[in-house]
């Protein structure tokens, strides 16, 4: 339900705080978006991508076949290993399954990753900081990076960092509007006037720590 309610914020503008007394107008703000959203809740730790497999074909038997698949988040998915497999090597072929999985369903699979203690508090981000494995950005297509620091999230800001893109450049950092309140994601160039704004706005967690 909760997952709902971000997508309810985030397509109407009404604060997820608000949605229950504006329900007649989020239905008709909602009316005008195509498509369909299915959420689904897998048991942590359970799941394999066996499961995923099984929940799509039964879409498929519904007349319904995805163009996107949003996974929250592959890490906690059971692992098939070996005996003698690493940490690294398990969760690269997991992200490589998964893949593989997206490739077959012809559609879009994104996952989200937490980083680890490096990249903790840093509008920055850090590839080397990707918590478990630097290895499973190693399948991914693209690879981005969200960095927030105590004082982004006070005042609702972000900056998005392009690691990896096999269909673009990289490289690249965007500052952002972040307000979690509305699922509110807005990014900008960083020489158009309002990225150039937001950017100024961002300030290291060192800046931070010394106000």
């Amino acid at each position: 339900n909760y997952v709902a309610y971000r997508y309810d914020a985030k397509l109407s503008g009404i604060g997820l705080d608000d949605l229950k007394f504006n329900v007649s107008d989020i239905k008709k703000r909602l009316a005008k978006y195509p498509g369909r959203l299915i959420i689904k809740e897998f048991p942590a730790s359970i799941v394999t991508m066996d499961d995923f497999r099984r929940n799509r074909d039964k879409l498929y038997l519904q007349g319904i076949k995805p163009k996107l698949f949003l996974n929250d988040y592959l890490d906690l998915m059971k692992k098939n290993a070996r005996n003698d497999a690493r940490t690294d090597e398990i969760l690269q072929e997991m992200y490589r399954e998964y893949r593989g999985f997206a490739h077959e369903s012809e559609a879009a699979g994104w996952s989200v990753s937490q980083s680890n203690k490096l990249n903790a508090n840093k509008s920055i981000g850090h590839k080397e900081a990707l918590a478990g494995a630097y290895a499973k950005g190693a399948e991914a297509d693209f690879w981005g990076i969200i960095g927030r620091n105590n004082f982004d999230k006070l005042n609702n800001k972000a900056m998005f960092d392009i690691q990896k893109n096999r269909f673009g450049p990289d490289g690249m950092h965007f500052p952002a509007k972040f307000d979690t309140a509305h699922s509110l994601i807005e990014i900008y160039p960083e020489n158009s006037e309002t990225g150039k704004k937001v950017k100024k706005e961002i300030i290291t967690q060192e800046q931070f720590q010394l106000q």
